[in-house]
C-alpha cells in the first residue's frame, strides 16, 4: 500500500498509468438518487473555486489534476458511481483521492 493513501480505500482503488496521468479509479454505492445527488453537491462545494462542469458527469479541472464523477449503474435502488482522478504527480492524486474518501465517508455518517 502507497503510504499516502487512506487505508479505508486502499482495497477499492486501481491505479493505472497512461501518459501525462496517474490515474485512480473507485467505485462507489449509494443509497439512493437523492443520496448520489447529495454527494455531487458536496464534492462541488468543496472544490468551488474550481472550474467544474456537471452536465451528465461531474468534472472539476485543477491545474495538474482532473476529477469526474459519472453515475455507472442504477439497479435495485442503488446507485454506483465511478470517481476518476488523474493527475500529474501520483502524491496529488492520492490527496484528492483522499479528500474525495473523507467526503463520502462523511455522508455515509449522516445519512445512515
Amino acid at each position: 500500500m502507497h503510504p499516502n493513501v487512506s487505508s479505508g480505500i486502499a482495497n477499492k482503488l486501481k491505479i493505472s498509468f497512461d501518459r501525462p496521468f496517474h490515474q485512480f479509479v473507485r467505485k462507489e454505492s449509494f443509497h439512493s438518487m437523492d443520496v448520489y445527488r447529495k454527494f455531487l453537491n458536496w464534492v462541488s462545494g468543496e472544490f468551488d473555486l474550481n472550474l467544474q462542469d456537471g452536465s451528465d458527469t461531474l468534472k472539476i479541472f485543477f491545474p495538474n489534476e482532473r476529477l469526474s464523477i459519472t453515475k455507472s449503474n442504477v439497479s435495485d435502488h442503488r446507485i454506483s458511481a465511478e470517481i476518476v482522478v488523474k493527475s500529474r504527480v501520483i502524491h496529488d492524486g492520492f490527496k484528492l483521492m483522499n479528500k474525495i474518501e473523507a467526503i463520502y465517508q462523511n455522508l455515509i455518517k449522516m445519512v445512515d
